[in-house]
């Protein structure tokens, strides 16, 4: 017996925005699993598939229960959650795998429970029957032909393009942006049955020490460096909330990722309020607000983003004196 539940559909959004890439799809899908991790690690599984035109993710985390999947599924974030989490998957499972594809299905179990939760869109289907692209969908509850956890998302017809080198590509940068999950979280990621391997880029001038006393008393303490050049995916600064490596973000302190894309690091936030999963810091909290205009004052990180832009300008130099003094 198959049970239909609702899963509600929010937001307005169309489908495979200018931009969008197969690449981003997967970070979002891959760094959504990381997040849920439970104590004894995760594996991640990302098969591109380019005969069938589809990509894949599936991990053994410790799964959706049906209220959770419905909240992935969301089409946004929800209101009051910050910018730079990994887990829930966010900006919205449901939002990602759209934008990736126009059919998908995302299945999800946790290890006490014998039920499967399963959603199914097809979009070219439900326009056919006249539903909005962005109704409700409807979760189906199976029971397990066998013991398994974790969460299960194919998406095909996709909106993005897809080709053999990009499997090479992602092993090569994903293995830089996620060595610390890699390294110290007992995180595998896999592309294609072909592990990840960690490795951190080279630093232009080493890793600048942290150490930055805040009002209260508390202290945010870590490293930043710059990468000698700048890479096709950031690697981002890693937030710690005691030993677990809570998010990869790409603007902690700033705004202008075209001049932090090679700013990356390691910073402990440890009394930083996170939600209740701990995937991710409360970012409206007055403690993430104090912490990241503390960190964007200070004097080593203000002097690195000044050396960020620095390559970017050496090309059109010669041009802009020409232009300037004659």
């Amino acid at each position: 017996m198959r049970r239909k539940r609702t899963a509600a559909g929010r937001g307005q959004f169309r489908a495979g925005i200018l931009g969008y890439s197969a690449e981003q799809a997967t970070v979002e899908l891959i760094e959504g699993a990381i997040g849920l991790r439970g104590r004894d690690g995760i594996t991640v599984r990302a098969v591109l598939d380019f005969a069938a035109k589809s990509v894949s993710v599936e991990d053994d985390g410790p799964g959706m229960d049906l209220e959770a999947l419905r909240t992935a599924m969301a089409a946004g974030r929800p209101a009051g959650h910050g910018g730079d989490a990994l887990g829930m998957f966010e900006p919205g499972l449901r939002r990602t795998c759209s934008m990736l594809g126009r059919r998908f299905t995302v299945s999800s179990s946790t290890a006490g429970s014998s039920e499967v939760y399963s959603v199914g869109h097809d979009e070219e289907l439900r326009a056919s029957e006249g539903k909005s692209l962005w109704g409700s969908l409807d979760v189906s509850c199976g029971t397990k032909a066998r013991p398994w956890h974790g969460t299960r998302v194919w998406v095909s017809q996709l909106n993005v393009p897809l080709y053999p080198q990009q499997a090479r590509t992602f092993l090569d940068r994903f293995g830089s942006r996620y060595a610390p999950y890699i390294v110290h979280e007992n995180v595998k990621i896999r592309i294609n049955e072909n592990a990840c391997v960690p490795a951190e880029p080279e630093l232009a001038s080493g890793k600048h020490e942290i150490d930055i006393k805040l009002d209260g008393g508390n202290r945010i303490r870590g490293w930043v460096g710059i990468t000698k050049q700048l890479l096709p995916r950031p690697c981002g600064i890693v937030l710690y909330k005691g030993k677990r490596a809570v998010c990869i973000s790409d603007n902690f302190g700033h705004h202008n990722l075209q001049s932090s894309a090679r700013l990356m690091g390691a910073l402990h936030l440890d009394h930083v309020p996170t939600n209740r999963q701990q995937a991710e810091f409360v970012a409206g909290s007055a403690e993430y607000v104090e912490a990241e205009m503390a960190f964007q004052d200070n004097a080593t990180v203000k002097g690195l983003m000044v050396q960020c832009t620095k390559p970017g300008l050496e090309p059109i130099r010669p041009i802009v004196d020409y232009i300037t003094h004659g």
